[in-house]
C-alpha cells in the first residue's frame, strides 16, 4: 500500500510537468479533431499561449489560456525561446532537463515548400540520378508485377506545352 501511495503523490505532483506550455507562432484555426476538414472551433492569434495535452501524428491537443480546447497543427506552435515558460519550475524543469538539454526546448518541425526562386535556382544532381538508374526493374518484371495486380497499360497523351510568357513591349 505504501507503495501505492508514493506513486499516485509522484503522479499528482509530475502531472502538471506532462503538459507542455507553448505559443502559436502564427494565426491558426483550432480544430474539433486533427483533421484539415475537421470543424474550425476557433481562430488563435499569433503569440497565443496554449498548452498542450496530446499528439496524433501531425497534430497536437492543446488547451487555449481562455479554457478552449481542440487540436493545432504542429507547425503553428513554437515550444519555448523567447522567455516563453518553457523551462519551468521545479518538477517541470526537470523533465525539460530531460527532454530537451539545458536550455529545454523542443521544435515543432515539417518539410517547407519551395518557392518560384528555389526552383529556378535548381541545379539537377546527375550522380544521384545515375545512382536511382540501379534500382529500375526490367521492363518485363514490371509487366509482370502489374498483370499479377491487374492493372492495364493506359496510353496517356502529353500536355500541350504552355505558351511562352511575353514580355511587354519597351523591355
Amino acid at each position: 500500500m505504501p507503495r501505492a501511495s508514493a506513486l499516485l503523490f509522484i503522479a499528482i505532483i509530475a502531472s502538471p510537468a506532462l503538459a507542455d506550455p507553448a505559443t502559436t507562432v502564427r494565426e491558426v484555426r483550432l480544430m474539433a479533431e486533427p483533421f484539415d476538414d475537421a470543424t474550425v472551433i476557433a481562430t488563435l492569434s499569433a503569440g497565443t499561449t496554449i498548452e498542450t495535452i496530446g499528439r496524433e501524428g501531425g497534430w497536437y491537443e492543446v488547451n487555449a489560456t481562455d479554457n478552449r480546447k481542440g487540436w493545432l497543427h504542429m507547425l503553428g506552435i513554437g515550444f519555448g525561446g523567447n522567455g516563453q515558460g518553457a523551462k519551468g519550475d521545479g518538477v517541470a524543469s526537470l523533465f525539460n532537463l530531460m527532454r530537451g538539454g539545458t536550455g529545454g526546448q523542443t521544435v515543432a518541425t515539417g518539410i517547407r515548400g519551395l518557392d518560384s526562386e528555389d526552383i529556378r535556382n535548381a541545379s539537377p544532381d546527375t550522380a544521384a540520378l545515375a545512382a536511382l538508374d540501379e534500382y529500375a526493374a526490367p521492363v518485363t518484371s514490371a509487366q509482370r508485377f502489374a498483370a499479377q495486380g491487374g492493372l492495364k497499360a493506359t496510353r496517356v497523351e502529353h500536355l500541350a506545352q504552355p505558351p511562352d510568357e511575353e514580355t511587354p513591349s519597351g523591355e
